[in-house]
């Protein structure tokens, strides 16, 4: 006997039973239908916040989902997936809250932001505006970092500046001013600055300051260059 597409009320006790002039023999058995295990769907419990900070500011995006196990986060900034290593942030996913810190945001991080939950399934989006507010005085959202180069490539350090008029920004080297040149070139993107040495040498070594001024005041913040010896060919004999 075959009990198709079995439902609840089925459950219960069933009897075979043989009859013949010879006698009778039954056997009985037992069905269990139990209610199929439906796997939740992807949700948004609470979407994600718009958020207004000053610059220099830390801030959270939070978006609490419900979902199944294998489910996928991105976020995206102003249409773009964010990098963490680039845009200095962190991520985070505990399978029901999703969180994306950004450390010392700047007003070019002025822009909606996208939390992305996929599954093989089905994909849902919660999204939140930022808002910042530049500072008035020089402030480094983002300092130098330390910097170890192998002799002959080219280095690179990067400082983001906030400021009410934006600042104008120098570079110095020993307190030598650098300009640009065959060997050192200055770059500007919005709030981004950059400080690019070509193949650097052993002369290149020591500390590099960015200087930040605009009618407000003046800031400045430094960083060492160590220069490395090439590492020798390793010849196969």
């Amino acid at each position: 006997m075959t009990v198709k597409s079995a439902v609840r009320s089925d459950t219960g006790s069933y009897t075979c039973k043989i009859i013949n002039e010879y006698g009778t023999k039954q056997c009985e058995g037992r069905l269990d239908v139990k209610a199929a295990r439906v796997e939740p769907g992807l949700a948004v419990v609470r979407p994600v916040r718009d958020i207004t900070a000053k610059a220099g500011d830390t801030v959270m995006f939070e978006c609490h989902v419900m979902g199944p196990q294998d489910t996928d986060v991105d976020w995206l900034a102003n249409n773009k997936l964010i990098q963490p290593a680039l845009l200095n942030c962190k991520m985070h996913f505990d399978g029901r809250k999703c969180r994306l810190l950004l450390n010392s945001v700047h007003e070019d991080d002025i822009g909606t932001y996208v939390c992305k939950l996929s599954t093989a399934k089905e994909e849902v989006i919660s999204s939140g505006k930022l808002k910042v507010i530049p500072s008035v005085y020089p402030l480094f959202t983002r300092k130098l970092d330390v910097l170890e180069v192998i002799e002959g490539r080219n280095a690179r350090f990067n400082c983001k500046v906030s400021g009410t008029p934006p600042p104008t920004v120098t570079w110095s080297h020993f307190d030598q001013p650098l300009v640009d040149s065959e060997d050192v070139r200055i770059v500007q993107e919005g709030g981004r600055h950059s400080l690019i040495i070509f193949h650097v040498t052993n002369e290149d070594e020591g500390f590099y300051t960015v200087t930040a001024r605009n009618g407000q005041g003046e800031v400045e913040n430094s960083a060492e260059l160590y220069v490395q010896e090439p590492r020798p060919a390793i010849s196969s004999q």
